[in-house]
């Protein structure tokens, strides 16, 4: 058995600082955000890079959590299930009228594919497989393809961490860096040879084949991932890092800047496929040294904030466009609609993790939750 890790309750935190990055995105993308100075339109439309984030997080919590332990596959995949499935499935109740009723009722040309395959659709998107076929990526509940991404990693993990364990940590590095820098070559050729026929690949195509190929095939983000567990590998096998934990930090928001900064002139494409990864590296690696720059995260309005996030991220797109466009289809652009909006979803995913997560996940693993469970994505 491995040595009791501490909790890490302020990365935690962090995960719902993404997942708020993402809702100003979508705010952004339903044309809502208008009513918000240059600056911080600017910050919206980077909003999507929040799911590397999670990407990267989710390789390091496992790797923290579970090295150094006996995994057994069938219980691994049982808590990890507990860990995210009735939330998901939740928001896919939540969201299914309107999903169904938009695709057969309404003629809407990015739904075409799912009016199509309306079986296919509720098959991949129930068995978290979506992500792997373009064209149903963004079906049912949209923002779920990251938990098909997810899934995937969940399904690979025990196997890959025995095989891991056995590695020098600058393997690891290597082999992490080296899977990013080819996903990153893959976008920058995607803008280059335009597969998809289009000159500039931007947000709002969201049934191009290669580009949602490109974003959302978990193989594609699969690097991501493999950063998070070269660090989670880093820091539990060495503790020299942990006196620059504020320069980390620093180092991450700066690095997170300078992408702010180059936005205009890098295509979307390759600003979505993991570029903000190596910024996120630093930030958790920073947090993880605990400083005294990051004791904020720690406290308990924060961590609750943590702990919701989950629900808060497969929720919030919907309740947006409702309040966004709930009077017809022009957008409502207004500030008390924006922030609103994000009260009502921070409000809904705690009553979600309340009521709905926290029983279903004991229901599930038939345990109390173990120590790797407290930190686990």
């Amino acid at each position: 058995m491995s040595e009791k890790r501490p909790r890490l309750d302020s990365l935690s935190s962090l995960r719902f600082f993404a997942a708020v990055g993402i809702f100003f995105f979508h705010a952004f993308a339903m044309k809502s955000f208008g009513w918000a100075p240059q600056w911080a339109q600017h910050l919206a439309e980077l909003g999507y890079i929040g799911v590397s984030f999670f990407l990267v997080l989710s390789g390091f919590v496992l790797v923290y959590g579970f090295s150094g332990r006996q995994v057994e596959k069938w219980s691994f995949w049982r808590s990890r299930l507990a860990r995210v499935y009735p939330a998901y499935l939740f928001s896919l109740l939540f969201v299914g009228t309107f999903f169904f009723y938009a695709i057969f009722k309404m003629d809407i040309p990015e739904l075409a594919w799912f009016k199509a395959h309306p079986l296919a659709t509720v098959l991949l998107c129930l068995t978290l497989m979506q992500a792997w076929v373009p064209q149903a990526a963004l079906g049912w509940n949209a923002p779920g393809w990251a938990l098909s991404v997810f899934w995937f990693y969940y399904l690979i993990f025990p196997s890959f961490l025995r095989w891991a364990e056995r590695r020098k940590t600058q393997v690891l590095w290597t082999v992490a860096s080296v899977a990013w820098v080819a996903a990153i070559g893959l976008s920058i050729a995607y803008v280059i040879i335009k597969p998809d026929h289009v000159q500039y690949a931007n947000p709002y195509h969201i049934n191009l084949f290669w580009l949602n190929a490109l974003k959302f095939n978990p193989a594609v983000r699969l690097p991501e991932f493999l950063l998070g567990v070269a660090l989670g590998f880093q820091v539990i096998r060495s503790e020299r890092w942990k006196q620059y934990g504020a320069q980390m930090v620093l180092g991450g928001v700066a690095l997170l800047a300078v992408l702010v900064a180059v936005r205009p002139i890098v295509p979307y494409p390759v600003m979505h496929t993991g570029l903000a990864a190596p910024a996120f590296l630093l930030l958790i690696w920073g947090v993880a040294a605990k400083p005294k720059l990051t004791a904020f995260l720690e406290t308990k309005p924060f961590v609750i904030l943590g702990d919701v996030s989950l629900s808060f991220y497969l929720l919030h797109s919907n309740i947006l466009g409702m309040m966004v466009y709930g009077g017809g289809g022009t957008p409502r652009v207004s500030p008390f609609i924006t922030f609103f909006a994000l009260f009502v979803s921070i409000v809904a995913s705690i009553v979600v993790y309340m009521v709905i997560e926290i029983h279903a996940r004991r229901w599930l693993e038939g345990k109390p939750r173990t120590q790797a469970g407290a930190v686990a994505a």
